[in-house]
């Protein structure tokens, strides 16, 4: 029973959160983009997303932990899916793809040619 208020209660959540997101959409479309050009990057709209959905401390806390991130005992491919997802709170360090590539592999825990080939 407790199982079944959980998940009604997380699908309640998960409508209210679509219908902000919908209502901050909408108001943007209005505001920022009044002669119908929808020309916006994606980077950009992931940061006017962050900047209004995803607290500061939040982002701050994220950066950090990308910049502790070391591989330890994860395996190359667990290392770099954490490696990406927190990347993207760090974008002024991780700038283009060769920056990117040098964080990823001069941690402490760097991976060897064969295994970024999957050898």
């Amino acid at each position: 029973m407790q199982t079944q208020a959980h998940t009604q209660a997380a699908l309640q959540a998960q409508m209210e959160a679509q219908e902000r997101a919908d209502v901050w959409w909408g108001s943007l479309l209005h505001t920022q983009f009044e002669d119908g050009a929808i020309d916006v990057a994606w980077d950009e709209f992931v940061r006017l997303f962050r900047a209004k959905f995803v607290p500061e401390h939040i982002q701050d806390r994220m950066e950090q932990e990308f910049l502790a991130l070391t591989q330890g005992s994860k395996t190359v491919l667990k290392y770099e899916a954490r490696f990406a997802k927190l990347s993207k709170y760090a974008p002024h360090i991780v700038i283009d793809e060769r920056r990117k590539a040098k964080n990823f592999c001069d941690g402490p825990y760097a991976i060897t040619e064969d295994e970024a080939s999957g050898v």
